[in-house]
């Protein structure tokens, strides 16, 4: 049996009982080390089919998977060209701006795209690049649509990234994502101390997987009224495709709106 072999049956491993692979199933269910069945499922998840979880431990569908199950009707693909061309175009009203789309993979979130002004922000990340969610903006705009009890299920009561020495408790981080989901994106200070602000909010496309979207700047040039330039004018992307796509979040935000008569984003 060739790696490819062992690559497929194990993808084929998924189905609605089994959302999560662990290694020891594969090595069960395909007849193979666990050495065997521990290297093959992180190749999967280097290429993108697979995203690796904590808590629980395993694996979980990752992005590829989505792309490629979507090519048939060309929804989510076509969502996402109309996602990366408002996003250009808000970033490159400023100079000093980066944008990306990133998705929700079991705890981490993963980059789909990368967007560039005039004079890009030039961080670590490429398309395919994977980080824990709760140390990034986007990765926050995307937490703040999950619930509480989820997030209680899926994270330990402290939250530890070493390479940016970043400690908090859940508790702290849920409060921040409260305020969060209440105004409708999610900001945050580079914890690198690179000087990098960013900002980030989310979207659903119909019943499909939910994005994020985020800019980045530097913040030495870019002023208060760029900010919340960009601040507003990811709401109001997010806004208008979420009412577009019957994105549940957003149109319970256009509901209270009209209830207090109010013509707000944020």
């Amino acid at each position: 049996m060739t790696t490819l072999d062992k690559g497929l049956l194990a993808l084929g491993l998924f189905n609605p009982s089994r959302r999560l692979l662990r290694v020891v199933d594969v090595a069960k269910e395909l007849s193979i080390p666990m050495s065997s069945a521990s290297r093959l499922l992180k190749g999967l998840s280097d290429r993108g089919f697979l995203v690796a979880t904590t808590n629980p431990r395993g694996y979980l569908p990752g992005f590829e998977i989505s792309r490629i199950a979507s090519i048939g009707s060309g929804h989510i693909d076509s969502s996402l060209h109309v996602l990366r061309k408002k996003l250009a175009d808000l970033i490159r009203t400023t100079e000093y701006a980066t944008g990306c789309i990133a998705t929700l993979q079991g705890t981490d979130i993963q980059i789909v795209d990368i967007v560039d002004a005039t004079a890009p922000v030039r961080l670590a990340v490429s398309s395919g690049t994977t980080l824990p969610a709760f140390v990034t903006a986007v990765g926050r705009a995307l937490l703040m649509r999950q619930s509480e009890n989820a997030m209680w299920r899926c994270y330990p009561p402290v939250l530890r990234y070493a390479p940016l020495q970043f400690v908090m408790s859940l508790s702290e981080f849920l409060t921040l994502l409260s305020v969060h989901r209440e105004r409708g994106w999610a900001d945050l200070n580079d914890p690198g101390n690179r000087g990098v602000e960013a900002f980030a909010s989310s979207i659903r496309f119909h019943d499909g997987p939910l994005f994020g979207i985020a800019t980045y700047f530097l913040e030495e040039h870019v002023g208060q009224r760029e900010r919340d330039q960009l601040s507003r004018g990811l709401v109001e992307i997010c806004a208008e495709l979420g009412q577009e796509n019957r994105d549940e979040y957003w149109m319970g935000r256009s509901a209270i709106r009209a209830r207090n008569g109010s013509a707000g984003m944020t």
